[in-house]
C-alpha cells in the first residue's frame, strides 16, 4: 500500500494524492500497531511457558494493555488546494 501510494505521490500534480498522504500513514499505523500487538502476545504466550520467563511475559503484557489504551494516531486534514497555493507538493531532493 506504501510503495503504491509513493508511486502515485511521485507523479501527483493536482495535490489530491499529498492531502491522501496523512490517512494512509494513519492507517498504516494502525495495522502496524495491530500486528506488533499480536506479535508480542504470542512471544508472551511461547516464554510464559518456561517458569523462570514467566514474570517477564506478565510484564510485557501489562505493558502492552497500557500501551493499546494509550496510543492513538493523531489527525490531521490537508487541503490539497491549500498545498498547491503553498507549493508544499514542490520537494527537492
Amino acid at each position: 500500500m506504501w510503495r503504491a501510494h509513493v508511486r502515485e505521490l511521485m507523479s501527483d500534480t493536482t495535490g489530491n494524492i499529498s492531502a491522501n498522504t496523512y490517512q494512509i500513514m494513519s492507517r498504516l499505523f494502525k495495522e502496524m500497531f495491530r500486528r506488533v500487538t499480536r506479535l508480542t502476545r504470542e512471544c508472551c504466550q511461547m516464554i510464559s511457558h518456561v517458569d523462570c520467563f514467566r514474570g517477564v511475559a506478565s510484564h510485557f503484557l501489562t505493558m502492552l494493555d497500557v500501551l493499546i489504551n494509550q496510543v492513538e494516531c493523531p489527525f490531521i486534514h490537508v487541503d490539497p488546494e491549500v498545498m498547491l497555493h503553498l507549493s508544499v507538493t514542490n520537494f527537492v531532493f
